[in-house]
């Protein structure tokens, strides 16, 4: 795990806020490609939680601010993962017991086919 985004200990935080942050921010980075809707849906989420509080004080900013620190050194950590998302280049091994599409869409690839390299 790389060194995390630290807090200034003389100064206060609300950390409802800065978890509604760090999760607003990661769900729109790890789900590239999703549709508007559920881009709106997350914002819209996001914004409903961030009304409970005073959203142009110091600490909802120092807050705000922490999460999405958070959120930027996890995603940039799991970009230094060994793993393709797609399926791109990825050539099925042909050995016996090795997999192999199936009826009924043949042309459909694995799924994930390179999780195996992730960090674990």
């Amino acid at each position: 795990m790389p060194a995390m985004p630290s807090t200034d200990n003389s100064k206060k935080y609300n950390w409802e806020v800065s978890a509604n942050s760090t999760m607003a921010d990661l769900t729109r980075k790890f789900f590239i490609g999703i549709s508007t809707a559920d881009s709106t849906s997350i914002d819209s989420l996001e914004n409903a939680y961030n009304q409970k509080y005073n959203t142009s004080s110091d600490i909802f900013l120092r807050s705000q601010s922490f999460g999405k620190g958070i959120a930027d050194a996890i995603y940039s950590w799991r970009l230094t993962d060994d793993i393709n998302f797609t399926n791109t280049g990825y050539i099925p091994p042909s050995f016996p017991g090795a997999w192999i599409p199936t009826p009924p869409s043949y042309l459909n690839p694995p799924v994930l086919p390179y999780l195996g390299n992730a960090r674990t």
